[in-house]
């Protein structure tokens, strides 16, 4: 069997073993108790009908935590589904693992590097990692930043744990680990710069990287160029900060989903914690656009389709009213996220949820984000 075919059937029995395991007796949610206009008419800012729907559709305990951003001022609604009744909650500056928004994130903390002349855009990583042995293949932090490095999803020597740990498959690849694939086992799936494909090791490889230009810890790093500045006190990659705070991700089975840990190898690809209350001032700082680094993450590096380019960790997804929305979501074992801003308009929207990206439904946390968006747009029509 080629190493390419291995490779597909490694990451294929890896995503089925997730999946299987993350499904095992699915709760199937029932109707909703309270009523959407009801709803309706107490938070006409919100779209509630498209609220309803996505929790119709998702088991008891899922507790979401909206926020929107308009005319320079944050909004925020929590809902909790408790019972099989719609809840309105207070849970704004409740913890969630926000997944894959982290690379966000890292991207931010590589366009204030740069900005600073800590380091180039076009510049190659080996340097910077001074591995043993240097791989001949040139990549650049603006690769890794927008998935076209070229790399594999996620490193091969991490499968093995990752199919018999999946409840927390990042927890033991270590620093070492991610230097030891690098040098010895690192195989292109395709050539630096020329095709967008998402890889979770591309962008962990950006925060690691950025550690080692720093000489500090991500944790360390996320401090100083974000959470502090912006007033972000509930935001941290260290669960121990912020753990009386969290609220429990749920299965697809509704039962209780394991906290995923990382090592400083792939932190940057998924590791962060948040709250609504903290990503919106995230998100502020963003349409402000008063820093140059923020202009400079949010510029288009490379163009995938009529509909969409890639900025630095932002995915630019343009819309049929001419309309271009920054977006990225995340998803781990227990939660499911989705925040996107419109520059132009200044306006953002943010969806919390803690239920497993491996719940099919789950999917609709984006779908009810964008409806957030369009929602402030023209609010009347909903």
């Amino acid at each position: 069997m080629s190493f390419l075919l291995r490779s597909i059937y490694v990451i294929l029995l890896f995503l089925l073993t997730a999946v299987l395991s993350a499904c095992q007796g699915p709760v199937e949610p029932a109707p909703l108790m309270t009523e959407a206009t009801t709803l309706r008419e107490q938070y006409p800012e919100w779209p509630m009908d498209s609220v309803v729907s996505l929790m119709e559709r998702l088991p008891n305990g899922t507790e979401l935590a909206l926020a929107i951003y308009q005319e320079s001022k944050p909004a925020f609604l929590g809902l909790s589904r408790q019972g099989d009744s719609l809840i309105v909650v207070n849970n704004a500056d409740r913890v969630y693992e926000i997944g894959s928004i982290s690379k966000v994130f890292t991207a931010a903390i590589l366009a204030q590097a740069v900005t600073e002349n800590k380091v180039k855009l076009e510049e190659s990583i080996w340097p910077l990692l001074a591995l043993e042995q240097t791989p001949e293949t040139v990549i650049t932090l603006k690769q890794l930043a927008n998935h076209t490095s070229g790399m594999p999803r996620v490193p091969s020597n991490m499968m093995l744990y990752a199919v018999t740990h999946p409840n927390n498959p990042y927890k033991e690849y270590s620093p070492e680990k991610l230097r030891t694939y690098l040098t010895d086992k690192l195989t292109l799936d395709e050539d630096p710069g020329t095709k967008y494909a998402y890889s979770n090791l591309g962008a962990g490889l950006l925060g690691y990287t950025m550690t080692q230009a720093y000489d500090q810890s991500y944790e360390a790093l996320l401090r100083e160029k974000i959470t502090v500045p912006f007033g972000m006190q509930q935001t941290t990659t260290d669960i121990t900060q912020v753990e009386d705070q969290i609220i429990s991700g749920l299965k697809p089975n509704g039962s209780a989903a394991q906290h995923w840990e990382f090592t400083d190898a792939l932190i940057g690809a998924g590791g962060i914690l948040s709250t609504a209350r903290d990503l919106t001032r995230f998100l502020a700082t963003q349409l402000a656009q008063e820093n140059a680094y923020i202009t400079l993450q949010q510029q288009s590096t490379f163009s995938v389709s009529d509909n969409m380019d890639l900025a630095l960790g932002w995915h630019i997804l343009y819309q049929d009213d001419g309309a271009a929305w920054h977006w990225h979501n995340g998803g781990t074992g227990g939660y499911r996220s989705s925040m996107t801003i419109d520059t132009a308009q200044q306006t953002a929207a943010l969806v919390l949820s803690n239920v497993s990206a491996g719940f099919t439904a789950s999917s609709g946390v984006d779908q009810l984000n964008y409806m957030l968006m369009r929602h402030m747009e023209a609010p009347a029509n909903e």
